[in-house]
């Protein structure tokens, strides 16, 4: 049994293992927009990298709704997808990530005007890999601007990289992903997921 309260966290199998809300919007079938578009209910493309980023179809989808992501070929240069104007609060801490596999410089960057950024090496790897960094909004995660930040994914190497399931959640663990729709919900509800029914106080 899933237990969903109304923040966003979910409670697991009668303990308290839950999943943060997603922060970012899109994230189980993403759009791709222009460069010039807000990007407030999908993704654009960032930088001035010359790389490739196209939308793809996720068939072997590390986790459970997650439908499309991206694929971002570099070409030494960043190549980078963004959501902009993501609400944070200044001084808190927020982690944010991804699933990856393929060849390049994944880089996970936030900020709003100064950036921080955490960058992974990827060589060749064939199966989801999550990868998560950890920040401050508005201090190592770079500035932040009237309670809001931009949040980009990319690559900054050569080689073809897939990303999908990316999230920015409160906290400092990466819990599963989750889609925006799901964590919005504003009141709570069950959610039966095997015979026996049981509550699930979150305390």
């Amino acid at each position: 049994v899933n237990w969903n309260d109304s923040v966003g966290k979910e409670y697991q199998n009668g303990s308290n293992i839950y999943i943060n809300r997603n922060l970012l919007n899109g994230t189980a079938s993403p759009i791709l927009l222009s460069s010039s578009t807000d990007s407030a209910n999908g993704w654009r493309s960032a930088s001035s990298g010359t790389g490739k980023r196209n939308v793809i179809t996720i068939s072997d989808a590390p986790e459970a709704g997650i439908e499309k992501g991206f694929e971002i070929a570099g070409n030494g240069t960043t190549t980078d997808v963004a959501q902009d104007n993501v609400p944070v609060s200044t001084g808190n801490t927020y982690t944010m990530s991804t699933w990856a596999k393929g060849t390049g410089k994944l880089r996970l960057q936030s900020g709003n005007g100064t950036y921080k950024s955490k960058i992974y090496s990827l060589d060749n790897v064939t199966e989801w890999t999550k990868y998560s960094w950890t920040f401050i909004a508005g201090s190592t995660g770079g500035s932040s601007t009237n309670e809001c930040t931009n949040i980009y994914f990319g690559n900054k190497g050569s080689g073809t990289m897939q990303i999908c399931g990316m999230k920015l959640e409160e906290g400092s663990e990466s819990t599963k992903w989750i889609d925006s729709e799901i964590g919005l919900k504003l009141s709570a509800q069950w959610e039966e997921t095997s015979e026996s029914t049981k509550w699930i106080d979150p305390g």
